[in-house]
């Protein structure tokens, strides 16, 4: 397998590394970042793959070598990850972490609680490169999230960034590069992905598990872009709870009635649930103008606004959805949307 061929667009950063390898002018470390759910993991294994290959071809890696089967299957004895954990992870932990990326790059769960890249993991990853590799080619490591590294942790790895050792290639990759030590990012040929575009993730929806059009449509778009996002709303159902979200806000009587409806509701992801809402009202807005065909999602209006309403709850919704990148409690934020459908209905 190569890891190339799964990875949904980025065309534009695929053809910039590709001709840095077939140039054979890599650069000792690059920094991959973009949005949530764009492929930085599977970008940074895909680089990786290609180092390691035994017969690239073009800038691309073989598939069919020793080392591309050893990559693919995270078996490569010259292939070191790193990734935000616990202070204390457990060998059981890091298998499972490793598999769960095996299974599905753009669907790996993070591990709950404090998390974060130690002094101690960066510094076995160093020791790691110092040594000699075992199958010839090099050595690879690679930082998922590098952000999250401690700042004694990303001191550390300036040695590594500033000497690397010969025939060795670093991959940091990150959703928020301005995190990064200036000092580190600097070091870094910097790889951008952009937010993946709603059809190809429609396409990927659909190609994976047969959906109709209607339904991957309105996924991807829920989804932003992020295509982890897009999969953990076809696990969750997440729609039809939108959909009770909404009618159970219109039933509220009153500003205390709506907050424990909102208690019904409190252990739903709220930026998911957010997400279908402002589906959901694209589609009342398309109906409204007299663009039913155009809908993502089945099923009848119920808000049965005028288009200017439905066009400033639709402001109101996506100012909510902001409020929860800001740790303001999800309940507050959804009364926060309650209040405001309250105040348009009158």
């Amino acid at each position: 397998m190569k890891f190339w061929d799964i990875l949904i667009d980025q065309a534009e950063a695929k053809k910039l590394v590709r001709s840095m390898f077939s140039s054979g002018m890599v650069p000792h470390a690059l920094l991959v970042h973009g949005p949530e759910g764009s492929g930085k993991h599977l970008f940074a294994l895909a680089l990786a793959q290609t180092f390691l290959c035994e017969s690239p071809e073009g800038g691309l890696p073989c598939g069919r070598c020793r080392s591309c089967s050893l990559s693919a299957s995270f078996e490569h004895p010259d292939l070191h990850i790193l990734w935000p954990a616990p202070s204390s992870l457990s060998p059981e932990e890091e298998v499972s972490f490793r598999r769960a990326l095996a299974e599905d790059p753009y669907a790996v769960p993070r591990p709950s609680g404090s998390l974060g890249i130690a002094i101690d993991r960066v510094r076995g990853l160093q020791r790691q490169l110092s040594l000699r590799p075992y199958r010839g080619r090099g050595k690879v490591g690679i930082l998922f999230d590098a952000e999250c590294m401690r700042p004694e942790a990303a001191n550390a790895l300036l040695k590594t960034l500033e000497e690397p050792p010969q025939g060795t290639l670093l991959v940091l990759t990150s959703s928020a590069p301005e995190r990064l030590l200036p000092t580190v990012r600097s070091r870094c040929q910097e790889v951008p992905l952009h937010p993946l575009p709603v059809g190809a993730v429609a396409e990927e929806l659909t190609r994976r598990f047969d959906l109709p059009d209607e339904r991957a449509v309105a996924v991807a778009r829920a989804s932003e872009g992020n295509m982890g996002k897009a999969l953990k709303l076809l696990g969750e159902e997440i729609e039809g709870r939108a959909r009770e979200f909404l009618e159970s806000a219109l039933k509220a009587q009153g500003p205390l009635d709506a907050f424990l409806r909102m208690e019904e509701v409190g252990a739903l992801p709220a930026e998911e649930l957010l997400g279908w809402v402002l589906v959901m009202l694209r589609d009342e807005l398309l109906e409204s103008f007299g663009l039913p065909e155009r809908r993502a999602l089945r099923g009848g209006p119920i808000l049965n606004l005028s288009p200017e309403k439905l066009e400033a709850f639709l402001d109101e919704v996506g100012r909510a959805y902001d409020m929860l990148s800001k740790n303001i409690p999800a309940k507050l934020v959804l009364w926060h949307v309650w209040l405001q459908l309250r105040n348009l209905r009158r």
